[in-house]
């Protein structure tokens, strides 16, 4: 196997990885919340990351007037985007976030043009548009469907997961914005450790009594924890950031479609969650938005 291909399976692997811990998470709050989750999945990832990060040292190189911007990468990235995320996942359904996740990619793009300069083609915009109508069937589908039991709490946290995708989009631009000048593992490695202090700080002030170790006897929250503090936050990471070097950025972003693939059958096959009718049609407009902004790939290949 040449690297190019091994590249891509590691990309496989990476949104195999996300795909399968929403579902698991899902389940997981059954047992803890979404902050509690937060907390020990980033402590278990500082735990598994030290000496990582200790032995990779003298080649990350960071030097402390770095330290500031690292730490606003992580925040936004890791604390800020990911509360929205899981707040968000609490409220809403596994297949509706899985859905609303897969629209980063094209949020990049579309941000890359503003804020970077990045020419933004004609499938793009026409894609960028579909797929926005898409995603607004998809957020106010518990609005239109409030008979069947949906609610505007359901549609908030649909709301809070697109948010989820500006931000996090955001944070890839401006992690792209300064990659050239540190270690590719060094960005993220490092921001774990504010970002587990950010958990912590925010679970003292919102209630002391939930700084406990409850988790470690609620064995579905704890795997949670476990299997994306370990595998999705470094595991993943290091196979995407390998595959990165083997092909393009931006075409290692569009692995990210991958991960719906993953999530939703385990969703529907483990938490029962059945999609409406609204939601399929909203998602078919979805995927047509994609296919569109992103038919460049087809004309590169030949």
């Amino acid at each position: 196997m040449n690297k190019r291909n091994q590249a891509y399976l590691y990309l496989v692997f990476a949104s195999a990885i996300w795909g399968i811990a929403l579902p698991l998470i899902k389940k997981g709050y059954e047992q803890t919340t979404p902050m509690q989750f937060l907390f020990f999945r980033y402590l278990f990832a500082v735990l598994v990351s030290l000496p990582i990060l200790i032995i990779l040292w003298p080649k990350i190189k960071i030097k402390a007037k770095h330290i500031p911007e690292l730490i606003g990468i992580g925040l936004l990235a890791n604390f800020i985007s990911h509360i929205l995320m899981y707040i968000g996942l609490d409220k809403t359904s596994t297949v509706e976030t899985s859905l609303l996740g897969s629209l980063t990619p094209i949020l990049i793009v579309l941000g890359g043009a503003f804020f970077l300069r990045e020419k933004i083609t004609k499938n793009e915009k026409i894609g960028i548009i579909i797929v926005f109508l898409g995603s607004l069937l998809v957020v106010l589908e518990p609005l239109f469907l409030n008979g069947q039991g949906l609610s505007f709490d359901h549609t908030l946290g649909n709301t809070m997961i697109l948010a989820n995708c500006f931000t996090w989009g955001g944070a890839m631009l401006w992690m792209k914005k300064v990659a050239h000048k540190y270690h590719p593992l060094g960005i993220t490695l490092i921001s774990f450790i504010p970002t587990t202090v950010a958990y912590l700080i925010t679970l003292l002030i919102m209630d002391p009594k939930l700084v406990n170790l409850d988790i470690f006897s609620q064995p579905i929250a704890l795997s949670a924890a476990l299997f994306q503090g370990i595998l999705g936050s470094v595991l993943a990471l290091f196979l995407y950031q390998y595959a990165q070097r083997e092909v393009e950025a931006s075409e290692a972003t569009l692995f990210h479609y991958l991960v719906p693939l993953f999530s939703i059958p385990l969703a529907i096959i483990w938490l029962h969650e059945m999609p409406s009718t609204l939601f399929i049609i909203g998602g078919l407009i979805i995927i047509i938005g994609i296919v569109i902004a992103e038919k460049r790939w087809k004309g590169k290949s030949h």
